[in-house]
C-alpha cells in the first residue's frame, strides 16, 4: 500500500470493535471502597466464590473444577522432592486430622446420630483447628527451635515429655486436650501447601485469630474478609511472618463435612493417578466407604494417629 496515499496510515476496513461490559450495574465505588453489613460481607466460602447450592459444588461441580486448580499444588509439591501420590496421602491426612481435631479428638469412630441419618450432612458445632496444632503432630520438623514459631496455638505438656525425633508432646491452648502422636508426618512447607489447597477448593473453612499480649488467649478475627484469609494461607507458601499477631484456624464445612470428604478423596485419587509418571505404581488411597469400615474398629486413644484412606503395610499395623 501507497503509505503517501493514506497519509502514512493503513486506510484497510476493520471489523467492527467488541466491547463486554458485563454486569451494567457494576458499581466501582463498592468495589474499591467497599461498605460492608450483613448483605455483602464475605464470611464463607461459598459467598466467596458465589456457590448458590454447596452440596451441588461438591457433588458434581468439585470433581470437575478442582483438577485444574490443583494443578499448581501438585505441581509444587513434586518439584520439592515428594511424588503427586505422597502428596495426595497428606492432603487427605490433614484433612482427616482436622475433621477429628474440630470434633474433639473422639477416641473412636462417631456413628451419625438421627438428624444425620435423615440428612447426611447436618450441621455440626466444630472448634477451629489452629495452625500450631496440626503442624505439632503432623510435622517432621516440629522438633527444630528454628520452626517453633508454627506451634503457635498449642502449649508444653507438663513436665516435658520427649517424643521420638526430639518431638516435645503438647496440648491445646487451653489445656483441654493433649495432642494425639501421629504414625505418618510430612514437612511444614508440605502441610501449609495442603491447607492452601484445601481451603481455596472450599474443603476446609478457614477462620484467623488474634492472640492478646500474653501470646496464649486467643479470639476470633471476623474482620477479615474471607478472601484474604485464604489469599494469606498461600503466601505462607513463600513466606512465614513469625512477628505475627494471628494464626489461621481451620475446621471442617459445618453442614457439607461429609460430602466434602467424599468429594475430596475421590478426587484427590484420580489426581494421583493422573498426575503420576509410572502406570505400575498405586495412589495408596482407599475409598471413603472403606475407610469407615477400618476407622469403626480403630481406638485413636490406644494407637498413634493414622488417616484410614490412606493404605498401611501390612507390617505398620494396627489398622484391623
Amino acid at each position: 500500500m501507497n503509505r503517501e496515499a493514506t497519509n502514512g496510515f493503513d486506510k484497510t476496513p476493520r471489523p467492527e470493535t467488541l466491547h463486554i461490559g458485563g454486569n451494567p450495574g457494576f458499581d466501582f465505588d463498592d468495589w474499591c471502597r467497599p461498605v460492608w453489613d450483613d448483605t455483602n460481607w464475605i464470611d464463607s466460602f461459598f459467598v466467596w466464590r458465589r456457590i448458590d447450592d454447596p452440596e451441588r459444588y461438591f457433588r458434581s461441580d468439585f470433581g470437575r473444577i478442582v483438577p485444574n486448580a490443583s494443578e499448581f499444588v501438585f505441581r509444587d509439591a513434586v518439584a520439592q522432592g515428594i511424588s503427586a501420590q505422597d502428596f495426595a496421602k497428606i492432603v487427605v491426612t490433614v484433612a482427616h486430622f482436622v475433621e477429628r481435631a474440630a470434633s474433639g479428638y473422639p477416641a473412636t469412630y462417631q456413628e451419625p446420630g438421627p438428624s444425620d441419618c435423615f440428612y447426611p450432612d447436618a450441621r455440626k458445632e466444630f472448634r477451629p483447628v489452629p495452625l500450631g496444632e496440626i503442624f505439632a503432630v503432623l510435622g517432621t520438623n516440629a522438633g527444630e527451635d528454628a520452626y517453633s514459631p508454627l506451634l503457635r496455638g498449642t502449649l508444653c505438656v507438663s513436665p516435658p515429655v520427649v517424643l521420638e525425633g526430639g518431638h516435645v508432646l503438647r496440648k491445646t491452648d487451653d489445656g483441654q486436650y493433649v495432642l494425639p502422636v501421629s504414625d505418618f508426618q510430612a514437612h511444614s512447607r508440605f502441610l501449609v501447601l495442603a491447607l492452601s489447597f484445601l481451603t481455596e477448593v472450599g474443603v476446609l473453612h478457614i477462620d484467623v485469630r488474634s492472640y492478646n499480649e500474653n501470646d496464649t488467649a486467643y479470639e476470633l478475627d471476623d474482620k477479615i474478609p474471607y478472601d484474604q484469609r485464604v489469599h494469606g494461607v498461600a503466601a505462607l507458601i513463600y513466606r512465614y511472618d513469625p512477628d505475627t499477631e494471628h494464626t489461621y484456624c481451620f475446621r471442617p464445612q459445618s453442614g457439607f463435612q461429609h460430602v466434602a470428604w467424599r468429594a475430596l478423596v475421590h478426587t484427590v485419587r484420580f489426581l494421583a493417578d493422573s498426575l503420576n509418571f509410572s502406570v505400575l505404581s498405586s495412589p495408596g488411597l482407599t475409598s471413603p466407604e472403606a475407610a469407615i469400615s477400618i476407622e469403626r474398629s480403630f481406638d485413636y486413644v490406644k494407637y498413634n494417629y493414622w488417616c484410614p484412606v490412606v493404605q498401611r503395610s501390612p507390617n505398620v499395623l494396627p489398622w484391623h
